[in-house]
């Protein structure tokens, strides 16, 4: 596999929950290097948590045992049951005891560290795959986003009571997006990244697609989230 390609075509987000400066340092660049996104690295399970609320990310490397800190299995539960965040650990520790209170929380991945770099790029390909997996299985190939509207994962087309939703390329891309996000704040820098525009492009022109894409839909599902993104959230 090329150095400089994760083998996935979207830009996947990583937040590294590391309090050795060298060793986040040395993981930070090798993800840089296969592709990904570092959206931050947060030295206490305070900041991690702090940082999976406002980034998002696709997935967190966390280190088991940090400095003046909760052990960082106490909050692994919480980030992948509340935020749907897949969780890799990073240990030193490869003692039974702590392999067992780790695995409690339902990982989907250990690194031994110091870190191999094909071993980290592979176990966060395979974690991803994992979950998106799960994910699918979890809402099945149909999500029914309200009494009206579903959405075919397989297909990837929105449905209104059964009748396809007209959408072009990149309205399409941004409804999937949304939909993969499903309940979550998607950030405007994240969705703009997404659809493969560039970093100088304004955040009107995102409104302006959302905005089309309303005018399409006879309910409206995408909720603004003040200066933050958009979401939509699935209504029983």
């Amino acid at each position: 596999m090329d150095r400089y390609s994760n083998g996935i075509e979207e830009k996947n987000h990583v937040l590294i929950v590391e309090d050795e400066a060298i060793i986040a340092m040395d993981i930070n660049q090798c993800l840089l290097e296969f592709g990904y996104i570092v959206d931050e690295v947060a030295t206490t399970t305070d900041e991690a948590i702090l940082y999976v609320q406002k980034y998002k990310p696709n997935i967190v490397l966390m280190d088991i045992k940090l400095k003046g800190s909760m052990d960082g299995t106490e909050i692994v539960e919480l980030i992948q049951e509340k935020y749907k965040v897949p969780v890799i650990y990073l240990t030193s520790y490869t003692d039974e005891a702590t392999i067992n209170r780790a695995s409690l929380t339902k990982p989907y991945g250990y690194i031994v560290k110091p870190v191999d770099e094909n071993t980290l790029n592979t176990s966060i390909i395979m974690a991803l795959s994992r979950f998106g997996a799960e994910q699918k299985s979890l809402h099945g190939e149909v999500i029914k986003i309200n009494e009206n509207y579903s959405y075919n994962l397989k297909n990837k087309n929105l449905y209104f009571l059964g009748e396809k939703v007209k959408l072009t390329k990149k309205e399409s891309e941004f409804f999937l997006y949304m939909i993969e996000n499903l309940g979550k704040t998607v950030h405007y820098e994240k969705i703009l990244k997404r659809l493969g525009y560039d970093d100088i492009v304004p955040i009107a022109t995102l409104r302006s697609l959302v905005r089309r894409v309303r005018y399409k839909l006879v309910e409206d599902l995408i909720e603004n989230i003040s200066s933050t993104g958009y979401k939509i959230t699935k209504k029983e």
